[in-house]
């Protein structure tokens, strides 16, 4: 059999790195070793189309299983039940898989067995496995009741490869205890037994018991069963599929985790043994934290194009975990987004436009790209792009594509959550804990999202080289910038006596940051972000001194970064800048004034969506390199950052809040 092409994934560049990866697993050598793949993105990252596009082209060429496990499931042997379904579909020339083990631990599991006497258990065991007529009996309304569970359709009669009526039933439970199926329980409970009917009454007696520890063995036991079956029916001219969906649970993660242990624990007994031949893709909105490293560092998250094979391989070490290939789905580069403009609309700016707007996350692209369509056609192409938070959701009319985009992002998020992160939004980054908590209605569930959801941004998640920003130097985590853009929307529009409105949230960091932290640049930061100029223009003229004007930049502009409170109607830039540096205390700086002023506007997309402020910028930078008493180090630092706002598009040099 060839190498698979997956021919119908859409052409996304941003995504050719993990598409590489799984090429290249699904195409290696039956039994060469497997990293368990996590393709991992906040909802909405477009992680459903990539599995779907995976079982479009390996349908009907291998065994091929895509599942959505959602929160129902209670037991990690129920995705190895789910999985073996899909995976005995009848395949090309493999025919249909059979899952002989699975079944049998199943049957016996299922049933009841008179526990009193090891002797009345064996008599009952073995009254039930040696009657052929009881056994198939047995079998076939074991097969009928997990073919219900599972939603099989009408007149379906074959279960994980077995037939459940006619011949082959017949041939099936005469064998089934002579054949490995059988034997391989001496040793599936990790210590051997003589007679595998002993180990199947102890599989039974852990069932019944209802002790969490027993059930998790039994969980385990029916896991390795479901990887024994392919080991034994691997074929040598492919790897077979596994498409986990929404695998946040932990459920899924259990299941997950007795995957990477097997494998390591094979590997580790004999490096020649072979892996079960079975890539599993498993998609995830948050980190996995049941899969966490319990040996050492947990797996570090690759970008899209860090993803490799031989990189997975030359880093793995003894730890389950390291069997783990964790791999970010970011977002889509400005290059996918072109395609997507729509017709009568200037495709470049347009796109340009949604993917700073959204740094590339593929649900709210396409929602912004819909509302601009909409709004183009009612206003004859005459449209104010900074409104657009405003603009009615193209699908849901009653409300704002703000409110829309929160709906979409925080899906099934309780409201108590949803208030913390509107709250909590204010904040530059997630290292200052304590006084977020301070601020949270839900102190525990804020932990729980910050330390889990993909939807907060850190360092080492290497999301940039996809469009999405990392968070500066420093910080522990930050909000998604999309994320954040449209939670600040909804703390712009609490009333004033709400005690969590704009001003008083931020006057609460700001003083934070100031008596706290003594972290002068935060607590500017703030005072900007309540429309305080004058404080900031005064603190910023103190610190211009000769030789440290490089920092002196970067101060003003991480200080320029704070959030802007929409403007009503969205005024023209440089009227925006008139009004907040014009009227001003005498004693302050009116070049420095009118500079952080347009600074702070241009670095909101949405205030200056055009960057048409970009030139004043750049002429204010250099009447500051004009100034007496600088070196020429100073002069040309200013001179070379007036330089970047005449030349550099935005999409290179802004960050965004």
């Amino acid at each position: 059999m060839g190498g698979l092409m997956l021919d119908n994934f859409v052409e996304f560049t941003s995504r050719e790195g993990i598409v590489d990866l799984i090429v290249d697993c699904l195409n290696r050598p039956a039994g060469a070793d497997l990293p368990v793949i996590l393709a991992l993105g906040t909802r909405g990252s477009g992680k459903t189309a990539l599995l779907n596009d995976i079982h479009r082209s390996c349908s009907g060429v291998r065994p091929c299983a895509m599942r959505r496990l959602g929160p129902h499931m209670e037991r990690p042997h129920e995705v190895a039940v789910q999985l073996a379904f899909g995976l005995s579909e009848r395949a090309g020339q493999f025919g249909r898989l059979r899952f002989p083990r699975l079944m049998l631990g199943l049957v016996v599991t299922r049933n009841k067995i008179n526990q009193k006497t090891r002797d009345t258990a064996r008599s009952d065991l073995r009254g039930l496995l040696d009657n052929s007529r009881k056994l198939m009996a047995t079998v076939r309304q074991t097969g009928d009741n997990l073919l219900k569970g599972l939603g099989a359709r009408a007149g379906t009669r074959t279960v994980f490869g077995l037939a459940l009526y006619g011949l082959e039933a017949v041939t099936w439970t005469a064998r089934l205890l002579q054949g490995p199926g059988f034997t391989w329980y001496r040793q599936a409970l990790g210590r051997p037994i003589q007679d595998p009917l002993d180990a199947l009454i102890d599989l039974n007696r852990l069932e019944t018991e209802h002790g969490t520890r027993s059930r998790d063995k039994v969980d385990e036991v029916l896991c390795r069963a479901f990887l024994a079956d392919l080991r034994a029916a691997r074929s040598h001219t492919a790897n077979y599929v596994a498409l986990i969906d929404d695998a946040d649970s932990r459920t899924a993660q259990d299941f997950l985790k007795v995957v990477v242990t097997e494998r390591r624990n094979r590997y580790a007994a004999n490096p020649r043994e072979s892996c079960d031949p079975l890539v599993i893709i498993a998609t995830g909105h948050t980190r996995l934290s049941r899969l966490a490293a319990e040996h050492g560092p947990a797996p570090r998250i690759r970008s899209s194009p860090e993803a490799a094979y031989d990189a997975w391989l030359a880093g793995r070490d003894r730890t389950p975990e390291s069997w783990l290939y964790p791999v970010a789905l970011g977002g889509l580069d400005v290059h996918d987004l072109a395609a997507w403009a729509h017709e009568g609309i200037p495709g470049e700016v347009v796109s340009d436009f949604a993917h700073h707007l959204t740094h590339g996350h593929m649900q709210s692209v396409m929602l912004v790209l819909r509302a601009v369509a909409v709004e183009a056609e009612h206003a004859a192409g005459n449209i104010n792009l900074g409104g657009i938070l405003d603009w009615p959701d193209p699908d849901h009319p009653e409300r704002t594509l703000a409110d829309g985009a929160i709906d979409r992002m925080l899906p099934r998020q309780p409201d108590d959550l949803r208030h913390d992160l509107i709250t909590c939004s204010a904040a530059r980054d997630l290292k200052d804990m304590p006084i977020l908590r301070a601020l949270a209605r839900q102190a525990q569930d804020l932990d729980r999202f910050c330390s889990t959801d993909l939807w907060i941004v850190r360092p080492d998640d290497r999301l940039e080289a996809s469009g999405d920003p990392r968070p500066r130097g420093g910080t522990v985590g930050a909000l998604h910038p999309f994320l954040r853009r449209v939670l600040l929307h909804s703390l712009a529009r609490r009333v004033e006596d709400d005690p969590d409105r704009w001003h008083a949230v931020h006057s609460r960091l700001r003083d934070f940051y100031r008596d706290e932290e003594h972290d002068v640049t935060g607590a500017m930061y703030h005072t900007l972000a309540v429309g305080d100029l004058a404080p900031v223009v005064t603190h910023l003229a103190q610190r211009f001194v000769r030789g440290a004007v490089t920092p002196w930049i970067q101060e003003l502009e991480t200080i320029a970064s704070a959030p802007r409170r929409p403007t009503p109607g969205v005024p023209a830039p440089y009227e925006q800048v008139e009004e907040l540096a014009s009227g001003r205390a005498r004693d302050i700086d009116p070049l420095l004034a009118w500079l952080v002023a347009a600074v702070w506007i241009n670095t909101d997309l949405l205030s200056d969506p055009s960057c048409a402020l970009n030139l004043g910028i750049a002429h204010h930078y250099d009447r500051l390199a004009d100034r007496p008493n600088l070196t020429t180090v100073d002069r040309e630092a200013l001179h070379a950052r007036a330089q970047e706002y005449r030349e550099v598009c935005r999409g290179h040099r802004r960050e965004g809040h």
